[in-house]
């Protein structure tokens, strides 16, 4: 392992969902959750990772596991990535599908695409012709600059900071089509401003790839775009 390796920081990731997520078998004499496998996998390919494994066997996505992702989130915990596992238990019950979507899956995933990503205080610089800067922690970053914060990109965009990624290949083409998937389907608000500004002609692999990228600058490359 290389010295990089044993300094990453663990890959944040909340595990929500039903039985499927708990691991539920034996009838409920035994639990063997997913995310004990998961964790094995990114350990063997030396990735360090946390996993909050929070699986309720029964439970229905309406209302109560809507209800148990915001009590998570709103207690101001940051995710890499949330995986959500639910709905069969609503179908059980008769519940139908577009019911279950509406009124359980689609909020759940605008509550991921909206949870802060970070909890600190920052300073916004404005001068006359409208450029910015922002200040954290001592350091003063100007518009398009980015920063790492507790293993996580952040870059520069309209006077604030915005969660930025580094992707290439096939993992870069799926982020860019779960951002346009977002954006089209309203899960996710981005300023017409912000898109605007990243109209430009750039290769997705240099935008990306050989440097860093936030959704807004993902968005650019969506067909309705």
């Amino acid at each position: 392992m290389t010295k990089e390796q044993q300094q990453r920081l663990p890959l944040s990731i909340l595990a929500i969902g039903d039985s499927l997520t708990a691991g539920y078998y034996n009838g409920g004499w035994g639990h063997h959750p997913y995310a004990t496998h998961l964790t094995d996998l990114f350990e063997s390919a030396h990735i360090p990772v946390k996993i909050d494994q929070r699986g309720v066997s029964g439970e229905r996505v309406v209302p109560t596991m809507v209800n148990r992702l915001h009590s998570f989130l709103e207690k101001g915990t940051s995710y890499d990535w949330i995986i959500i596992l639910g709905g069969t238990n609503d179908l059980a019950d008769s519940v139908l599908a577009e019911n279950i979507f509406t009124n359980g899956l689609e909020p759940m995933y605008a509550m991921c695409f909206n949870q802060p990503q970070m909890k600190t205080n920052k300073t916004v610089l404005s001068s006359a012709n409208d450029n910015c800067a922002v200040e954290y922690d001592g350091h003063l970053l100007e518009e398009g600059q980015t920063i790492e914060i507790k293993g996580k990109f952040y870059k520069v965009e309209d006077c604030a900071l915005h969660r930025a990624y580094h992707a290439c290949g096939t993992s870069l083409l799926q982020m860019v089509s779960i951002a346009c998937d977002a954006v089209q389907n309203q899960k996710y608000k981005i300023s017409s401003k912000r898109v605007r500004k990243h109209l430009r002609q750039t290769l997705l692999t240099e935008a990306c790839c050989e440097t860093i990228c936030t959704v807004a600058e993902m968005v650019r490359y969506c067909p309705s775009y």
